[in-house]
């Protein structure tokens, strides 16, 4: 007795309908329960039920803080006690909150992570009612899983305002989807106030316009298109597939929201009803996971100081030119460059000093190169450049010259001008290793080799000494060399 009178007194108005209301709340996706002005509970669906292991027979007449053991000052006490004092609504997001009411999943005995609406409810007897929306928020990175939730959840809607839109706009005014039903011309036949949250119209401005009003462009000009394909055809590109798209507000704005629309008949007519979303925050915050992810990836994989890759991204790129070398069968070269006198200008200018002449020879050696070469700092006054394309040998070597000069070249620096050198050890893939490790420790012996023999020069790798460069499938020298073959630098 307790349960059907007090459910009718939120509900019924005079409409009569097969479906009761525990059954259309059984249908959503989502938990929804109804409490009187006692906190005690007067519907409760299934999906509620299932999560907190709770039977609708067992909660019924009970309070929500017997059922749940929530202590009077929580945050979601607090807004069940405005919502029924009051008539305030509440919106609890897990942001804040956490997860304000201890449900589990059956299925995967995790946690339910909850967003909850909370919102007052006037029944016929006069007395103020509270409809408590939990919402699962926890498959909601999961794309395909979201977007089949709300196709449900879309489905259940349909029928909810279909079922009498006086009997139940009590219950739809409480969700937070906005809830949109058109006609087979696109005229708005009836909506939530959701939908006037969101798109900031009042409900009068809306009902009978066309829903176009509603879409920026170019969805705008399309959507009668949508509808009379989908008329003739049965196929549509929107209906019964949840999707992104744009919506617009009243004062022009734009924003991202989900959409997901079903077909329903009333017997009469054929209408279509759409669940919308504004998913402005969610955008928001997977854009800056991805800058996040962009700042740590940056981290990972360049050096913090020059910008420059650093070891493991130069790994990575041997590892592909080695993969391309085998099989166009060409060769590619890596050299191991150490700046020989950069201790003595830590010591005399400083450390400051020390990293701004690494920056300055890293953007030398970045312009030297072509924007397809490599240019990686090892760490400490250590560089390597991995050169594909490399032509003839004798180009390699006017190449590796004009570097040498370029970093022995001044460097102004606020603390005076100072200038080093560099030697550097040359290893060709083939010739002096079959992987990333052995040519980088073939380079660097052949850069001490340089150092021993007086610094400032280069050196190959004593295996490529006497083998000439592959030029199969080569696209020549860089156009930027010039013959330099009197360089002090020359081997």
């Amino acid at each position: 007795m307790y349960q059907g009178s007090a459910a009718a007194a939120v509900t019924t108005r005079g409409v009569e309908n097969p479906l009761d209301l525990n059954q259309m709340l059984d249908a959503l996706e989502m938990g929804v329960f109804v409490l009187d002005e006692a906190h005690r509970v007067v519907a409760w669906n299934a999906w509620i039920g299932r999560v907190s292991a709770v039977d609708r027979n067992l909660a019924v007449g009970k309070t929500i803080e017997d059922l749940f053991s929530i202590a009077p000052k929580t945050r979601l006490s607090r807004a069940i006690e405005l919502a029924l004092k009051t008539g305030v609504a509440s919106f609890l997001s897990r942001s804040f909150n956490r997860d304000p009411l201890p449900l589990l999943d059956p299925e995967t005995g995790h946690a339910v992570k909850q967003n909850i609406a909370v919102r007052p409810v006037p029944g016929n007897d006069g007395c103020r009612y509270c409809v408590v929306q939990v919402i699962d928020i926890t498959k909601v990175i999961d794309r395909q899983n979201f977007l089949r939730e709300k196709m449900k959840e879309n489905e259940t809607l349909a029928m909810l305002h279909m079922a009498g839109e006086e009997r139940h706009q009590a219950i739809l005014e409480s969700l937070v989807e906005g809830v949109i039903t058109i006609d087979v011309e696109g005229r708005i036949k009836s909506l939530n106030r959701a939908v006037e949250l969101i798109f900031g119209y009042e409900r009068k401005e809306l009902i009978g316009a066309d829903l176009k009003i509603l879409m920026p462009e170019p969805y705008h000009s399309e959507h009668d298109g949508y509808i009379a394909n989908y008329l003739s055809t049965g196929r549509g590109r929107v209906i019964g597939i949840g999707r992104d798209v744009q919506g617009r507000r009243r004062d022009g704005s734009t924003f991202p929201m989900e959409l997901s629309v079903a077909e329903i008949s009333t017997g009469e007519e054929r209408l279509f009803a759409g669940v919308v979303r504004d998913v402005t925050e969610r955008h928001r915050a997977q854009d800056e996971l991805k800058e996040a992810n962009s700042r740590l990836t940056e981290m990972a994989l360049y050096d913090h100081l020059t910008g420059l890759p650093n070891r493991r991204l130069l790994y990575d790129h041997i590892a592909q030119s080695m993969a391309r070398a085998r099989r166009r069968n060409e060769s590619f070269a890596v050299l191991f460059i150490d700046l020989d006198g950069f201790k003595r200008v830590n010591d005399e200018l400083g450390h400051d000093a020390g990293d701004a002449l690494l920056v300055e020879i890293g953007a030398r050696l970045r312009q030297r190169t072509r924007a397809t070469d490599i240019v990686a700092r090892l760490g400490g006054d250590e560089f390597a450049i991995l050169l594909e394309n490399i032509g003839t040998r004798e180009d390699l070597e006017v190449l590796v010259a004009d570097i040498v000069a370029i970093v022995s070249g001044p460097v102004e620096l606020d603390r005076g001008t100072t200038a080093v050198s560099a030697s550097i050890g040359v290893a060709l893939y083939r010739a002096d290793g079959p992987t990333a490790d052995a040519l980088l420790k073939s380079a660097d012996q052949a850069m001490y080799a340089a150092k021993k023999a007086g610094k400032n020069r280069y050196r190959f790798a004593s295996n490529a000494e006497d083998l000439a460069v592959s030029t199969v499938g080569s696209t020549g020298p860089d156009p930027r060399i010039q013959k330099r073959r009197d360089s002090p630098a020359a081997r």
